[in-house]
């Protein structure tokens, strides 16, 4: 609008267009596997000193808003995957574990999901092959109850129908027998009471119940004879 003040037109200032602002470089440094780049505007990028972008910057280098977004994000991502290949180099783990893992390390949600089914499309995270592998393994070397065995795969992550499918066809009673059998003549001169309390305790921390674990101990120390020929 146009005022009129003493015959003069007099039109309102315009507004000044908002200072564009490019953060600049102002310092890198290193500090171990990580490399610090530092802006003037206060902000910082932290990477791990192998991400090729991180590399590439310079102190006075200018970078705009929008690329400096998307280094922060693929550093992030290079940071998931370099840890995600270390941990299962290691062990290989569920989806799920992996995903707390890298939350744990201060990786974003969306960082951690991008990682993971990248990793998934790999073949290097397998939910199933690592519940049967995980089952194989403890019945292998410490063998233990179908519910002890369910409630160990839920901690690691494997969703419920997965670690009831995989563990509804193992059978309590035999794997106490075998455990009980096992401990049979492991204490010289151990008479019937002191191997009852001893294997006993060993049966219950490995998840069987009070009945499945009594019945495994009196077959085993006193197993049926065979039946006689004829």
């Amino acid at each position: 609008l146009t005022q009129r003040r003493r015959g003069v037109g007099v039109r309102p200032a315009r507004a000044s267009a908002p200072v564009r602002v490019v953060p600049r470089v102002e310092a890198v440094r290193r500090a171990g596997r990580s490399l610090l780049v530092q802006f003037d505007d206060g902000s910082a990028l932290r990477c791990d000193r192998e991400f090729p972008l991180g590399r590439r910057l310079r102190v006075g280098q200018e970078v705009e808003p929008a690329i400096l977004a998307r280094v922060v994000r693929q550093a992030a991502r290079h940071d998931a995957e370099r840890l995600s290949l270390r941990w299962l180099a290691l062990r290989s783990r569920s989806r799920a574990a992996l995903g707390r893992r890298l939350r744990d390390h201060g990786i974003g949600e969306d960082v951690v999901e991008e990682t993971i089914d990248a990793l998934s499309g790999q073949g290097l995270l397998d939910d199933r092959a690592f519940a049967e592998a995980w089952v194989e393994r403890r019945l292998r070397t410490q063998p233990r109850s179908r519910r002890l065995l369910r409630a160990e795969l839920r901690r690691q992550g494997v969703d419920a129908a997965l670690a009831g499918e995989l563990t509804a066809s193992l059978d309590d009673e035999a794997t106490a027998l075998a455990i009980a059998v096992g401990q049979r003549g492991r204490v010289a001169g151990e008479d019937w009471e002191a191997y009852r309390e001893r294997a006993g305790r060993l049966l219950r921390r490995r998840g069987f119940a009070g009945g499945a674990s009594e019945r495994a101990l009196r077959s085993a120390w006193a197993p049926p004879a065979p039946a006689g020929r004829g």
